[in-house]
Order: C-alpha cells, then sequence, then structure tokens
C-alpha cells in the first residue's frame, strides 16, 4: 500500500487488514462428522434426572439429549429413516433403554420417545 492509498474509513481500515491477515479457514462439518457424532453420544445413568442448560434454557438431561440426537440426526441425513438407531441406543443408561423399548421405525418416533 502506498502512501496515498492510505485507509481514510474504518471500513476500508478492516478490509485491508483482511486482505494482508485473513483469518483462519473454517472447518465445516459434513454428514459423515454428524453421524459419528450421533453415534458417540452417550447418556449416562449418573446424568439422568439433572437439570442441565440448552440455549439459556433450563430442562431435564433426558429432554435435552433427545433434541440434540434429533438436531444430529437431521444433520447426518439419517432422520427420515432408522438408520443408526440401534447404535446410539446402545449408548444410553440402561434404565432409558428398557423405558423406551427397541420398536423404531424413524428418529422421529426414537426422539419422542425420549422426550417424555
Amino acid at each position: 500500500m502506498e502512501k496515498s492509498d492510505k485507509p481514510t474509513t474504518w471500513e476500508q481500515l478492516e478490509a485491508e487488514f483482511i486482505k494482508r491477515w485473513p483469518g483462519p479457514e473454517r472447518a465445516v462439518k459434513d454428514s459423515a462428522d454428524y453421524a459419528t457424532e450421533l453415534t458417540s453420544y452417550r447418556l449416562s445413568e449418573e446424568n439422568l434426572l439433572k437439570k442441565v442448560e440448552k440455549g439459556g434454557v433450563q430442562m431435564w438431561s433426558h429432554v435435552k439429549a433427545a433434541k440434540d440426537l434429533q438436531m444430529l440426526a437431521q444433520k447426518a441425513g439419517v432422520y427420515e429413516g432408522r438408520l443408526l438407531i440401534v447404535d446410539v441406543r446402545r449408548n444410553l443408561a440402561e434404565v432409558v433403554r428398557e423405558l423406551i423399548g427397541t420398536k423404531y421405525s424413524k428418529w422421529e418416533e426414537f426422539t419422542r420417545g425420549r422426550e417424555k
């Protein structure tokens, strides 16, 4: 930049700064990353019956887990079917597995069963 090209406004200064020192490139998750996160999700007995916070709202841990799993299944692209439900169910506390049963044809039914 020459002396006469000095920025005269904040916007110009910011643009020159970003041009000279660009920020780090963001990593973008794909459906495989979300599927891995989904199958790694755990809900242990120690975490049951606890109040937790999600988005500034207090809720029970099993309700938060259901909402988290629903979001992960949607982003993994498996929400409309039953793919990975068995794997996720295996990672839940035994008492939760007994309560929700085993017969689900899609994620909506599975996560709805967990919100009760």
